[in-house]
């Protein structure tokens, strides 16, 4: 139920969370429950939920509480109360938007349960009841299910066939099955091949044959049938099936059958396997009459992965079998290529007479061609003079234009360049000339990041010359305009019509970039199909990693961890570059720790280093530093330790040094030295993490550094460290609040500790800030420190000034709260009423009965209810004037109430009602720490006695956690 229950939480908290700004009863009941939900609490959430939609009939938010109430009894598989719950809410709101979504959840239950007519019936009343939006879809793949149980084939088709939206591909599923439980798999087939199902290609069909011979030429041409439809890997099985038809070994057909098999990675574009296989076929098959083309191959193979010595010797070994071969001259041309793009001129110049001699070209015209490419990026204007060399001498090819117009470019003459080629494609005669030419304008505007006038570009050429082939690199760059636009539904449109372009490279690109413009346009289900299935059908191109990458990514955005996690799993087997496989096995761990599996999430992280020993990769570091967090969660400090001080040994010698990582490493043992009082060890740390920097970056984190501990002494009492380290954190304090938070606990550290007069002055600078600048919470807060300290220091009129005008002023109750106890332990304020902290019951029910003010009403109730709980006859009297005065109070004296009933409660062996005070506590009061240790210890033990395994154990590692010294952790029981 783990992601289900996520989902369903995550819903809730954005739905419910723009319902509860209120401030009634029924609110806080509701943000509770939400907040229950959202935990995982179901039963604890289900008792709030129903609470608010019996108590508050007229609530705006009952709708809400019904829906996720029957929610939450799915989730505790109780369908009979989920199903009741969902009627009433139909009953009651019938045109709410909650009561159109339970109906699917309805539909479900009544189809999962053995009953198809029924969800059938519900889900026609449902479409014609409700306005179910995206939503409809779904239900109706519900009803469609229903009918086929049902036997009901024809209403089930029509019920597929309507379905759009979201739910269209689950339906397209759903009709191939149905195809093929009647036997028609070529329908079936096809419907999968147009989702990208992961579904094989159909095996051989080997029918007898009189003939063994017919028979094996049959299988041989269907597998260069195969081939020339660029399905490789299956070719790659018929052709393994035709050599094991029994052929002659030297056969021109067994011969071609070997070489194909070893060309077919060539073709695929994976070129370092293409070298490999074609190395084996040159070695093993010399006199095979295709092993000049092996060789060819072999040396573009090498070309393309870089190998350009190894690639000039095959062309070289290639050319010395002569002028024969159909690649002769071709070779010799790539020679030449790789000659220029060396500069050794030398042997360009041989080349070049080579081929003049083999007539297969004009040696000026190859010459000038090659030696103006040689210079076009070292040095464009003699680039520009060979160029239009070549022009004036009548060589006025495409690629003589496109060089000038490139040339012009990096001499940074756009307009001189797309004018140049404007006026050759009015001049030409030829539709394909035209064509070229006008795509070379469009490519400059794209060069120069002209979007709007390469898209205009573009779109002229392919609506001029639809027929063209350069029509579809046209539509391509169309699109690849678009979307640097930011118009992605209309370069997801110009992709669509791109991918029925006969160069399979376009293909792929227009796959790509439909996956591309789906994610940056919003619309991720339909992008995660899109980069799944061109990682799946193009699993060789270099883009493959990025699409798996991509979709993982957008899978862990929306929290669908498990999915994400097999993405990444699949990314990792792929990947070929080190960072690719870093890139995944980080993530890999990310999921699982998102997942709650922290075990296997630090086992990930921690074998980052076996993929990256030098710790290069930031993302090595950035995984150490989470594991070591992990392990010190989990009570492992030593080892949690270990990971930090490897990190500040390996990183300082790393050649791409981790900067934040390292000052992170060194924070962490800082706060681990600090947690464990070994001060000096603390203190060693925190200079070194002084001495890697002085940015802003670095002060917030030594202001935080020097924080942790002040705040750690400031815990063990130890007021003069305290006050020395707040001082630091005030040094390294750049921020405004985080000035005036140094300032207050050093000004509080002073007077705890002693130091009154430093604690005056301190606090008297904060004070006349803040009463400057606004009165902010510190203002308040230091106002009322000062009037302390000045009370210490005997001066009892400033001391008593500043108390009334916190009482009167302060925005928090509890400030207020606590300067009316300073100026008078036994009064409340006189206008209302004089509230005797005597013991006298009749009085004190006197005193809350006629309070308006609902503060010290509750006040007032409080003492009432602690009285009556010292009388084990008065407990039920104690237990409503504490749940009262709760209820009126959002502040201290609210949390005191309800911790004093969870207490009265507990005592009383009322562990079921004990349970669920102590839970709303956690969920209303967790701000106010004092108590809060035995109140997680009343909560757990009640959670365990009323049957609440899992709250009990949670309670109970939170204890443990927040309260390590605790001594209510050894009267844990357990149960």
């Amino acid at each position: 139920m783990g992601s289900k229950t996520f989902r369903a939480a995550f819903v809730a908290a954005l739905l419910l969370g723009g319902l509860i700004h209120g401030q009634g009863a029924d609110t806080g009941l509701c943000a509770v429950a939400v907040r229950a939900f959202n935990d995982g609490s179901w039963q604890f959430a289900l008792t709030r939920f129903r609470k608010l939609a019996e108590d508050y009939p007229q609530s705006p938010l009952r709708p809400s509480a019904l829906y996720y109430g029957g929610l939450c009894s799915l989730y505790l598989e109780d369908t009979a109360r989920a199903r009741a719950v969902f009627d009433e809410l139909a009953r009651t709101y019938p045109n709410d938007p909650f009561t159109a979504k339970s109906r699917i959840h309805l539909c479900r239950i009544l189809l999962d349960g053995g009953k198809p007519a029924a969800a059938v019936e519900e889900g026609r009343s449902a479409l014609q009841r409700f306005k179910l939006g995206d939503r409809e879809g779904e239900l109706r793949l519900v009803i469609a299910q229903g009918y086929f149980r049902l036997g009901a084939e024809e209403a089930a088709l029509k019920e597929l066939s309507a379905i759009a939206g979201p739910a269209r591909d689950a339906a397209r599923f759903e009709l191939a099955s149905w195809h093929f439980r009647k036997g028609r798999f070529a329908e079936s087939e096809a419907i999968l091949a147009e989702l990208g199902a992961r579904l094989p290609a159909a095996g051989t069909n080997r029918e007898a044959s009189p003939e063994p011979e017919l028979r094996q030429k049959a299988l041989f041409w269907l597998a260069k049938s195969v081939f020339h439809q660029r399905r490789f890997d299956e070719a790659a099985q018929r052709f393994d099936a035709v050599l094991g038809e029994g052929l002659d070994a030297l056969s021109p057909m067994a011969q071609e059958a070997r070489f194909l098999k070893a060309y077919l990675p060539y073709e695929k574009g994976a070129y370092s396997n293409a070298v490999q296989s074609l190395s084996a076929f040159v070695d093993g098959e010399e006199g095979s009459p295709f092993a000049p083309d092996a060789r060819y191959f072999l040396a573009r193979a090498r070309e393309e992965t870089g190998q350009e010595v190894l690639a000039l010797a095959a062309y070289q070994d290639f050319a010395a079998g002569g002028p024969t071969n159909r690649y002769y001259a071709d070779a010799l041309q790539r020679a030449v290529r790789l000659y220029a793009r060396r500069g050794d001129e030398t042997r360009f110049s041989a080349a070049l007479s080579n081929l003049e001699a083999a007539g297969k070209t004009s040696k000026d015209e190859v010459a000038l061609r090659e030696l103006a490419t040689f210079f076009l990026d070292r040095d464009p204007a003699r680039a520009e003079h060979w160029y239009r060399r070549l022009l004036a001498n009548g060589a006025k090819s495409i690629e003589s234009l496109k060089g000038l117009s490139y040339a012009l470019l990096k001499q940074g003459r756009s307009d001189e360049a797309n004018q140049t080629l404007r006026q050759a494609a009015e001049a030409s005669k030829e539709p394909a000339e035209k064509a070229e030419l006008l795509m070379l304008v469009a490519e400059n505007h794209y060069e120069e990041r002209k979007w709007e006038e390469a898209a205009q570009a573009f779109r002229k050429v392919a609506d001029a010359f639809p027929d063209l082939p350069r029509a579809e690199d046209a539509r391509d760059g169309l699109a690849w305009s678009l979307f640097q636009k930011k118009e992605y539904d209309k370069a997801w449109s110009a992709w669509s019509d791109a991918r029925r372009a006969r160069d399979p490279k376009l293909r792929r690109s227009a796959w790509f970039g439909m996956a591309e413009s789906s994610r940056f346009g919003g619309n991720a289900e339909r992008a995660l199909e899109e980069y799944d299935a061109f990682a799946k059908n193009f699993p060789e191109d270099r883009r493959a990693v990025t699409a798996r990458q991509r979709a993982a990514k957008i899978l862990y955005d929306r929290r669908e961890y498990a999915r994400a996690f097999t993405q990444f799993s699949l990314l990792r087997e792929q990947a070929g570059a080190p960072a690719d496989r870093i890139h995944a096995v980080y993530w890999m761990a990310w999921c699982r720790l998102q997942d709650k599996n922290e075990e296997e999430a630090i086992s990930f992280f921690r074998s980052l280093p076996s993929l990256d020993p030098r710790w290069e990769d930031a993302r090595t570091a950035d995984g150490a530093l989470v594991a070591a967090k992990l392990l010190l969660s989990k009570k492992q400090d030593a080892e949690a330790r270990g990971v930090w001080e490897r990190l500040v040994a390996v990183l300082p010698t790393a050649s791409n040094t981790n900067m934040g990582a390292l000052k992170e490493a060194w924070y962490q043992l800082m706060v681990l030295a600090n947690l464990q009082d070994r001060e000096t060890d603390a203190d060693f740390c925190f200079g070194k993490l002084a001495d890697l920097g002085s940015g802003p970056s670095d002060g917030a984190l030594l202001y935080t550094a020097a924080g942790a501990v002040a705040d750690r002494a400031y815990e063990k009492q130890r007021w003069e460290r305290a006050a020395a380290w707040y001082g630091k954190s005030l040094a390294h304090a750049t921020a405004s609040r985080d000035k005036r938070l140094a300032t207050f606990w050093l000004g509080v550290s002073q007077k705890q500790g002693g130091k009154l007069e430093e604690a005056r002055d301190t606090l008297t600078g904060l004070v006349a800030a803040g009463a400057d600048g606004g009165k902010n919470e510190f203002y308040w807060q230091g106002l009322i420190e000062l009037a302390e300290t000045e009370a210490r220091l005997g001066n009892l009129p400033r001391a008593e000034q500043a108390w009334r005008l916190i009482s009167s002023s302060a925005p928090d109750e509890g400030l207020r709260q606590r300067a009316r106890e300073s100026l008078s332990v036994r009064s409340v304020n006189s206008e209302r009423g004089q509230v005797s902290a005597e013991t006298n019951a009749a009085k004190l029910v006197e005193m809350a009965q006629r309070l308006s003010d609902a503060e010290a009403k509750a006040m007032a109730l409080l003492k009432l209810g602690q009285e009556a709980a010292k009388r084990p006859s008065q407990a039920q009297k104690a237990s409503e004037y504490l749940k009262e005065a709760a209820n009126l109070s959002t502040g201290e004296t609210g949390a005191k109430a309800q911790r004093s009933l969870v207490k009265l409660l507990f005592q009383a062996q009322q562990f079921e009602v004990a349970w669920q005070e102590g839970m709303a506590y956690l969920y209303q009061y967790d701000r106010y720490r004092e108590g809060m240790d035995e109140l997680l210890w009343m909560t757990s033990e009640a959670a365990g006695k009323a049957g609440q395994k899992k709250d009990a154990k949670r309670l109970a590692d939170r204890l443990r956690k927040d309260h390590p010294s605790s001594p209510f952790i050894a009267r844990l029981t357990g149960s």
